[in-house]
């Protein structure tokens, strides 16, 4: 091809990549000009297809590298695919490294996986760019749930003698994530424990999804004994995710010490942190301690309102329950579960008649009966002397 005609070859095939990166259409094919016939660029498939001609060589594999940077970022994974089309990209390194892993962003882990082995055999001249592939791939299968495929491939970059690039900390953390999401809590303990051995150090990252298989794991001893022995990594994530564990452990006093930690480390407690803490309290009928981290928290929302009002009923303050149940109505949508707290702490104080005007609220609230709500309203119409309207609720149920 000749000068010219190369000139305007590329700067189609630059038009190309900037159309692909703002639209998403298809790879064309790019007509050669009518002086040079016979030299034209057409897509193969994205990981196999025909040679390319000596035109595609013209291509600026740089640009369309940077362009697909851009679409990892917004994780518009098909438009990069589409740009592996051409014979030449697909024998550049760097370029399968940044698809692959923008693939695996967007949770394209069979396509992700399938250019991850077109990169194994450029892996001599680029391993640090293989490394990243492996990353983003085990990130998408953590975020996928499929931590047995995270934990076969960590297992082969642990092993030396393995063509994969040797696990960082990253690495061992998306396994350790893929774990705690399946409440795979033993092994997500060895792969923490492992990571020293292997000179890699964790950090707030694998100690925060350690804790959390703890807690999916209902091990709150093990989750605090974790933050004990990895104070310096203790973050946000890290202590709600035990905060959490305490609560299921009914551990209260262990979650106000978490607070204080947190205090220590100039950490700001989130909505997230006073959830945990309360419910943990309500657990243990502390509701006293419960409502003093309530006026502490700065926001609210509706689990944290709805433990706030399971709080009252534990502490028989009906009327702060009431009161917090209508100011409810005016900043979210309440649901059963916040409904039945409010209305359990008028029963049981014998407050039958706002307990029934309560009642006469839900269908204006979209909002039906649980079980727990039919057997208060039973209680509710029996001491009132109301029989006719248990009768009638009976013949609901």
């Amino acid at each position: 091809m000749c000068r010219r005609c190369t000139g305007k070859a590329q700067a189609q095939q630059r038009g190309t990549a900037e159309r692909l990166a703002a639209g998403g259409e298809a790879a064309p094919r790019v007509a050669a000009p009518a002086d040079c016939a016979g030299h034209h660029i057409g897509p193969a498939g994205p990981l196999g297809g025909e040679p390319g001609t000596s035109a595609k060589r013209q291509l600026d594999v740089k640009l369309v590298t940077a362009v697909c940077g851009a679409l990892q970022r917004a994780i518009a994974w098909q438009q990069a695919l589409l740009l592996l089309a051409y014979d030449d990209f697909r024998r550049d390194e760097r370029l399968l490294g940044v698809v692959c892993a923008g693939c695996a962003k967007g949770w394209a882990w069979q396509q992700a996986l399938d250019l991850l082995d077109a990169q194994k055999a450029l892996l001599d001249r680029s391993p640090r760019f293989s490394l990243e592939s492996h990353n983003a791939l085990l990130s998408a299968w953590d975020h996928c749930q499929l931590w047995p495929l995270a934990l076969r491939l960590l297992g082969d970059m642990k092993r030396s003698e393995a063509a994969e690039p040797a696990p960082d900390v990253v690495s061992f953390s998306s396994v350790i994530s893929a774990l705690a999401r399946a409440a795979q809590w033993p092994q997500a303990l060895g792969l923490l424990h492992e990571m020293k051995p292997s000179h890699t150090e964790p950090n707030v990252m694998s100690l925060g999804a350690a804790v959390s298989a703890c807690d999916k794991g209902h091990m709150w001893q093990m989750a605090y004994a974790l933050l004990d022995q990895m104070p310096e990594h203790c973050n946000l994530v890290a202590i709600n995710a035990a905060l959490s564990a305490g609560g299921r452990g009914n551990r209260w006093e262990l979650a106000l010490g978490l607070f204080q930690l947190m205090s220590r480390r100039s950490l700001q407690p989130d909505l997230v942190s006073y959830t945990s803490a309360v419910t943990c309290c309500n657990r243990s009928r502390e509701w006293v301690k419960a409502l003093q981290l309530l006026k502490l928290c700065p926001g609210t929302n509706l689990v944290l309102a709805t433990a706030a009002l399971k709080a009252c009923q534990l502490g028989a303050l009906w009327q702060q329950a009431l009161d917090r149940f209508q100011e409810m109505q005016h900043t979210m949508q309440p649901d059963i579960a916040a409904f039945n707290p409010c209305f359990g702490a008028l029963v049981s104080a014998r407050r039958w008649l706002l307990a029934l005007q309560l009642l006469e609220l839900l269908p204006g609230l979209n909002l039906q009966p649980d079980g727990g709500t039919k057997r208060l309203m039973l209680q509710a119409l029996a001491q009132s002397k109301r029989w006719q309207g248990s009768l009638q609720l009976m013949s609901n149920f």
